[in-house]
Formats: structure tokens, sequence, C-alpha cells
């Protein structure tokens, strides 16, 4: 039985520093912030260079660094603002593009990445997907019961997805430094 137990606990301890090692927001919403702290900014936007009419905005308030992806109707008004540095207007005009298919907002409740489960201040991450429900990381496996396994799966695609978007951030945030 000890044995058993053992292994148990080398297993899930073996999971969490996995996950712990697979998630690459962290450091990215660390050095997002940081940039936003230097620069001095409340908010940044950037083109997604990987997909056309796509862009990535990023609204710091204290403690929380909120990030929308989303293509917008109007890419030449975006663009636009972008340059003229108008972040915080990107930000609010891809809040309010019409349709949610594409949308992807993460509301990264202590600017320090994705967490699949709460630190001990509570602060809880929450990723909206498009029209899907929203997912919690709060290590639940949420209100439609979802297996372990599809929690893991929505957690690890929505890790990849919000990384991808910080390093667009962090991306643009260094070409705008060398190009001062």
């Amino acid at each position: 039985m000890r044995h058993v137990l053992l292994v148990l606990i080398l297993t899930s301890s073996a999971e969490i520093f996995i996950r712990a090692e697979n998630r690459t927001s962290a450091g990215l919403a660390r050095s997002v912030v940081r940039s936003l702290q230097n620069a001095p900014l409340t908010a940044f936007a950037a083109a997604d260079p990987d997909r056309r009419g796509q862009f990535v905005a990023a609204l710091y308030v204290p403690e929380q660094l909120l990030v929308i992806v989303a293509a917008h109707p109007d890419v030449s008004a975006i663009e636009a603002r972008i340059t003229a540095g108008q972040y915080r207007d990107v930000y609010l005009d891809l809040q309010g593009t019409p349709s949610p298919q594409g949308r992807f907002f993460v509301v990264d409740a202590d600017a320090d990445g994705l967490l699949a489960s709460p630190p001990d201040d509570g602060g809880v991450d929450v990723v909206y997907d498009g029209s899907a429900q929203p997912l919690l990381l709060n290590g639940e496996l949420g209100p439609r019961r979802r297996n372990a396994g599809a929690y893991d799966a929505a957690v690890a695609a929505a890790e990849t997805k919000y990384s991808h978007a910080l390093g667009v951030l962090q991306a643009a945030f260094e070409t705008r430094a060398g190009s001062r």
C-alpha cells in the first residue's frame, strides 16, 4: 500500500512539474507587464504577423493583464490607430468586435500567465475563446463536469494561444524600442 501511495504522490508531483515547465505564458506575461511599465503605458496593441487582419491588444490594470486577440472588420483603421499609438482605443475596438468567432480574451488575474489552479490568493484566470463557455482556471472541472483530460486539454490550448498573443506583443515592443 505504501508503494502505491508513493507512486501516486510522485506521479502527481511530476505532473505538476511538467505543467509548470510547459507554462511559457508566465515569463511572457511578466515581460509584457515590465515593457508596459517601462514605456510607461497601460495599454498596447499590435498586428499579428502570422494572421492577416488579426490583432492583439493588452490592457494592464493593477495586478491584472487583460489580453484580447480578434479580427476587426476595418483593418486599416486598426492599423492606423496602432501606428498613432492609440493602443487603448484598439483594445476597446477589439473588445467591441461584433462577432465572437475567432475572438480570444484572457483575464490574467495576477498578470503571471495562465495557471491551471489558483494561487493561495485565490486569483482565478478566465479564458473566453470564441462562443465557447468561459474556461475558469481554478482547478475544477467546470459547470458541465468535464473530465480531467478535457480540462487539461483546454488549459493547454489556452496556454498555447495566450503565449502566442503575448509573444506578438513582446516582439512589437522590441521592434518599437529598436526604432527609437
